[in-house]
Order: structure tokens, then C-alpha cells, then sequence
């Protein structure tokens, strides 16, 4: 076959095979804070990620890109400092101080973006971990065809009220 063919088109869709090695003695609230290049301070922040079993490099990226579109700050900023395998991941990032307040608001009230990234907490610095939960919705339970649709719903009982 044509080697610039397979050199420029089939090998940028080839799976993923990049994978970051472990980190096993990260542990959160244990590093010290940096400044980064352009002079601001950045803060440790530690997620627990649910559903990975490897860390690719596609993935890391995707939560850099995930973390400064939410903290409103450039993906440059975001620095990935590593992980740790358990029965979830924790990975460790850098993000500037001055956005850090914007990812604990979210955490406190289990913004529905940290729920989509599969955020199980977060911990900011030395700060006690939050929790991000999955909050019960209204959930679509089916509906029934007659001369009328009759839809279902089922809505958590703290709502009701």
C-alpha cells in the first residue's frame, strides 16, 4: 500500500494506546502548593473518578479540557500531576488558586457536569474532601397509549413536598 496513505490517514484513527504510568504514593492534601510559570499560585485539587480502570493520555486530556472549561480558565493552566489506582482513580491537578472556588461550589451542590465526568469527590488542597453525589431525578418510568397517553413518572419523595 501507499505509505503516505497509511503514515497520514489510517494511523491518526488507531486506537489509543498510550498508557500514563501510576503514581502509587500519591496521596491528597500531602503536596506542596507551586507557582506556576506565569506567576500565579495553583492549588492541589485530587478527584476521585469513577468508571476508569487506565489512565490514557485521551483521558487525562479530556479532563484538563473538562476542569478549565468549568473554572473558566485556559486548558494551558491545568496542569495533570498524576494518579492512583484503587477501585477508582485519583487523580491529582494543578489549577490556579483564583478558579479553585468556582470547582468547590460545584462540588458542594453536586453540579450535574462533575456528576457527567464521573467526579465521585473532590478535595482541594488540604481541605476535607466533598462529595459529589448523584442526586435522584425525575425519572421517566414508560406511559401507556388509549384514547390519551398516560405517562409515568417516578419523583424522589424530598421533592413532593
Amino acid at each position: 500500500g501507499r505509505q503516505d496513505l497509511i503514515r497520514d490517514v489510517l494511523r491518526p484513527f488507531q486506537p489509543p494506546d498510550r498508557e500514563i504510568p501510576e503514581n502509587p504514593e500519591l496521596q491528597p492534601g500531602t503536596s506542596a502548593e507551586g507557582a506556576q510559570a506565569d506567576g500565579t499560585t495553583a492549588s492541589n485539587t485530587y478527584l476521585v473518578i469513577h468508571g476508569h480502570r487506565r489512565m490514557i493520555q485521551e483521558t487525562v486530556d479530556r479532563h484538563r479540557n473538562n476542569l478549565a472549561s468549568l473554572c473558566g480558565t485556559r486548558r494551558s493552566q491545568v496542569k495533570f500531576r498524576g494518579y492512583k489506582k484503587g477501585k477508582s482513580i485519583l487523580v491529582h491537578f494543578s489549577i490556579p488558586r483564583e478558579n479553585t472556588a468556582v470547582l468547590r461550589h460545584m462540588a458542594d451542590h453536586s453540579d450535574p457536569r462533575l456528576v457527567y465526568m464521573g467526579v465521585k469527590t473532590l478535595q482541594i488542597d488540604a481541605e476535607p474532601p466533598i462529595e459529589v453525589t448523584r442526586r435522584s431525578q425525575v425519572k421517566f418510568r414508560g406511559y401507556k397509549k388509549g384514547k390519551s397517553i398516560l405517562v409515568h413518572f417516578s419523583i424522589p419523595r424530598e421533592n413532593t413536598a
